[in-house]
């Protein structure tokens, strides 16, 4: 391995190094944040290191093709402390306020659709149910009214019933209704017998 390789994987290895605090400064406090996450936290680090060695070994293979240094070890060692002397707190700050961005923006956008969509919503409803009780109302008033002006044809109906005797009246009605319909049927008997007697004996 030449001096100019070394001096590459060195450089890639403290980038990796680098790479390494920052995903994990992200991924503890996206598990102080998010409360579910934290009961994840045995899986969460298993994929971290797995994601983690993938990672490195794919960086080492670009730079010296996966030959392993003491010096390499270093590289990731320093990348990685140089990181948590510099850059951590600002990656812990900004994360924070990635996921209070995220937070304020589902925050507001719930708000806009309660306030767009749910309570134009609910104002029609009340709407309609107001007219409808009214709607309700002006028929059984309208109902009422009916019923008061029909209430003299009642009462002449009454009258009308005693008057004639009620059921006698319905009795005798059902008569004639009867007597009517045996004419009509033997009227239809007749007129064969007639065109037949006409045929034989009219001519």
């Amino acid at each position: 391995m030449t001096l100019e390789t070394q001096a590459v994987t060195l450089a890639v290895m403290m980038a990796c190094g680098l790479a390494m605090g920052i995903v994990f400064d992200g991924y503890r406090v996206l598990t102080w944040q998010l409360p579910f996450l934290r009961r994840l936290t045995p899986v969460l680090d298993l994929l971290y290191w797995a994601g983690v060695t993938l990672f490195v070994f794919r960086a080492l293979n670009g730079s010296n093709e996966g030959q392993l240094r003491f010096f390499i070890f270093l590289g990731l060692a320093a990348g990685v402390l140089l990181y948590y002397l510099l850059f951590s707190r600002l990656t812990v700050w900004l994360v924070r306020k990635l996921i209070e961005g995220i937070r304020y923006t589902i925050r507001l956008i719930v708000k806009l659709f309660h306030i767009l969509v749910v309570k134009p919503l609910l104002l029609l409803i009340r709407f309609l149910w107001v007219l409808l009780g009214i709607a309700a109302s002006v028929s059984i008033f309208l109902l009422k009214v009916v019923l008061q002006l029909l209430y003299p044809f009642r009462i002449l109906l009454r009258w009308l019933w005693k008057l004639t005797g009620g059921r006698i009246a319905w009795r005798k009605l059902g008569t004639w209704i009867l007597h009517a319909t045996r004419l009509y049927k033997l009227a239809k008997l007749k007129e064969p017998a007639k065109k037949i007697w006409r045929f034989l004996f009219r001519r």
